[in-house]
């Protein structure tokens, strides 16, 4: 999504049949609503201060991986079940879940971004913790 300093490793399959919508949204400019400048502009200023700002942000993403990744057993039982009783149920499952999982990854890194630059624009000084 952007450097692995302050960003977030997610799920990805090759069965899948389509791209999170904010996974579309090519451009060099920022756009709103690409994931890619979501998770680079908080990456961005967290590097402002690591301590203060990037440390939260660290955390909160290794924890949202490990959540994912216990997750992940589970997820690939039911696809390979799927699978074998019909590749498209297959695909149409873990495609839901890839966006949904992206999707929601997205929304959350621009959350923090909002509560971040408003940290910074009101508590410069102070430790961002995230909600």
């Amino acid at each position: 999504m952007a450097q692995s300093e302050h960003s977030v490793n997610l799920p990805l399959y090759g069965l899948i049949a389509d791209t999170c919508k904010y996974d579309k949204t090519v451009s060099d400019k920022y756009v709103p609503d690409s994931s890619y400048w979501q998770f680079q502009n908080v990456a961005y200023y967290c590097r402002y201060d690591r301590a203060k700002y990037g440390k939260s942000v660290q955390d909160y993403w290794r924890a949202y991986e490990l959540k994912l990744s216990e997750e992940q057993r589970e997820v690939e039982a039911k696809m390979l079940a799927l699978y074998k009783k019909d590749p498209a149920l297959a695909r149409c499952y873990i495609t839901a879940y890839v966006l949904d999982t992206r999707e929601k990854a997205a929304e959350r890194a621009r959350e923090i971004r909002s509560a971040l630059l408003e940290h910074i624009k009101n508590s410069p000084d102070g430790i961002f913790k995230i909600d």
